[in-house]
């Protein structure tokens, strides 16, 4: 029997709002924009343990919390389908920020009209972010 089962990379990110109400943001070294800490799964690893795995990679700390789920969505970059899941975290404002290589520059949104300036690497990540803040 021919095995019909999707074949789809898995990516993880996490919109991390600390005590104070602001978001982090890293902008992309490679592309210049902006995005949420995270990145795909590793085979043979859990969603928990490559969530953190990520984001200590990404921002130098796994010393955050999950809240909740954004968004679960899917998508085709060149020939390869992705299946993303969209958290919701919560950190404190006094951790450290040590960005990886692959990012140049992190910044903390704190409000709708402080994220206008923005390019973000997916207009649905700016929706996410936004929907983040009270209206």
């Amino acid at each position: 029997m021919e095995d019909k089962h999707a074949w789809m990379k898995i990516s993880q990110d996490i919109a991390l709002k600390n005590e104070k109400g602001e978001v982090l943001i890293l902008r992309h070294a490679k592309s210049g924009k902006w995005l949420l800490a995270g990145g795909r799964l590793n085979k043979d690893e859990g969603w928990l343990e490559g969530l953190k795995r990520e984001v200590k990679e990404e921002i130098g700390t796994d010393d955050f919390k999950i809240t909740g789920i954004i968004r679960v969505a899917d998508w085709t970059l060149g020939d390869d389908p992705h299946y993303g899941v969209f958290f919701t975290g919560s950190i404190s404002s006094d951790t450290e920020i040590v960005l990886s290589p692959e990012h140049i520059e992190y910044t903390w949104v704190k409000s709708k009209e402080d994220i206008d300036g923005f390019v973000f690497w997916h207009p649905d990540l700016k929706k996410m972010v936004l929907g983040l803040f009270p209206d």
